[in-house]
Protein backbone atom coordinates (compact mmCIF):
# COMPACT_ATOMS: atom_id res chain seq x y z
CA UNK A 1 0.00 0.00 0.00
CA UNK A 2 2.68 2.33 0.74
CA UNK A 3 4.51 1.74 -2.66
CA UNK A 4 1.23 2.84 -4.06
CA UNK A 5 1.00 6.05 -2.83
CA UNK A 6 4.71 6.75 -3.54
CA UNK A 7 6.84 8.38 -6.98
CA UNK A 8 5.95 10.03 -9.47
CA UNK A 9 2.13 10.71 -10.46
CA UNK A 10 1.03 9.50 -7.03
CA UNK A 11 -0.88 12.90 -5.90
CA UNK A 12 -2.74 13.04 -9.32
CA UNK A 13 -3.72 9.05 -8.83
CA UNK A 14 -4.82 9.98 -5.03
CA UNK A 15 -6.86 12.52 -6.12
CA UNK A 16 -8.32 10.79 -8.95
CA UNK A 17 -9.31 7.71 -6.88
CA UNK A 18 -11.26 10.15 -4.67
CA UNK A 19 -12.89 11.67 -7.23
CA UNK A 20 -14.38 8.45 -8.54
CA UNK A 21 -15.07 7.08 -5.03
CA UNK A 22 -17.19 10.58 -4.45
CA UNK A 23 -19.13 9.89 -7.87
CA UNK A 24 -19.55 6.50 -6.66
CA UNK A 25 -21.22 8.01 -3.65
CA UNK A 26 -23.06 10.71 -5.14
CA UNK A 27 -24.57 7.86 -7.49
CA UNK A 28 -25.85 5.80 -4.65
CA UNK A 29 -28.98 6.96 -3.46
CA UNK A 30 -28.34 7.64 -0.08
CA UNK A 31 -31.88 9.20 0.84
CA UNK A 32 -34.10 6.37 -0.59
CA UNK A 33 -32.11 3.48 1.53
CA UNK A 34 -32.17 5.01 4.17
CA UNK A 35 -35.70 6.14 4.16
CA UNK A 36 -36.70 2.10 3.30
CA UNK A 37 -34.26 0.45 6.27
CA UNK A 38 -33.65 3.09 9.26
CA UNK A 39 -36.79 1.41 10.82
CA UNK A 40 -34.79 -2.46 10.60
CA UNK A 41 -32.04 -1.01 12.09
CA UNK A 42 -33.99 0.55 14.79
CA UNK A 43 -35.26 -2.41 15.58
CA UNK A 44 -32.24 -4.58 15.73
CA UNK A 45 -29.77 -1.71 17.43
CA UNK A 46 -33.14 -2.10 20.52
CA UNK A 47 -33.13 -5.76 19.75
CA UNK A 48 -29.33 -5.88 20.61
CA UNK A 49 -29.47 -3.02 23.73
CA UNK A 50 -32.03 -5.17 25.32
CA UNK A 51 -29.61 -8.62 24.85
CA UNK A 52 -26.76 -6.97 26.55
CA UNK A 53 -28.86 -5.45 29.46
CA UNK A 54 -29.77 -8.86 30.23
CA UNK A 55 -26.79 -9.96 29.68
CA UNK A 56 -25.33 -7.94 32.36
CA UNK A 57 -28.94 -7.98 34.55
Amino acid sequence: MAGLLEGPGSEERLRRAQEGFREASRGFRWRAFVRRWWMWGALIAVAALYVAWRQLA
